[in-house]
């Protein structure tokens, strides 16, 4: 999942007044706007890489944790909504950063970094769409 030059810079423009999400921004130009490498490398600098070999990914872990929260949470679905209704304002950007970080219970604490780039991945994708996406596969009979 990749930020089109002009998604990154208006990225960059509205985060810019919000310094606790400023490393999102940083992740983000660093790997070109690739969402997932972002993800992934601010959850390993926070919480360490996979201790063993074929382990899932921690952002694969971290979007299965999120889905189970973010999918039936009709706070964050309206906010999420409303940014991608309007994208160019920052504070419904913020707003759902905040939102995910004060509100939504995760057995973790998330950064409002790490909020940032969730809540920008989930957007550019759609929420219905990572909820489908993200759920249990059926186990064969």
């Amino acid at each position: 999942m990749e930020l089109t030059s002009a998604e990154l810079s208006q990225v960059q423009a509205q985060l810019q007044t919000y310094a606790p999400a400023q490393p999102a921004a940083d992740s983000l130009i660093q790997h070109q706007g690739q969402l997932e490498a972002a993800l992934e490398a601010m959850l390993v600098d926070t919480y360490g890489a996979p201790a063993e070999f074929g382990k899932p990914s921690l952002w694969a872990v971290t979007r299965d944790v999120l889905r189970q929260e973010l999918c039936s949470d009709d706070g964050f679905r309206g906010r999420i909504r409303a940014y991608v209704e309007k994208p160019q304002q920052a504070t419904l950007l913020t707003g759902a950063i905040i939102y995910l970080v004060e509100q939504v219970a995760l057995p973790f604490v998330i950064s409002p970094s790490l909020a940032a780039l969730v809540v920008l991945y989930v957007a550019k994708v759609g929420l219905d769409i990572f909820c489908k996406y993200t759920e249990p596969s059926e186990p064969d009979v």
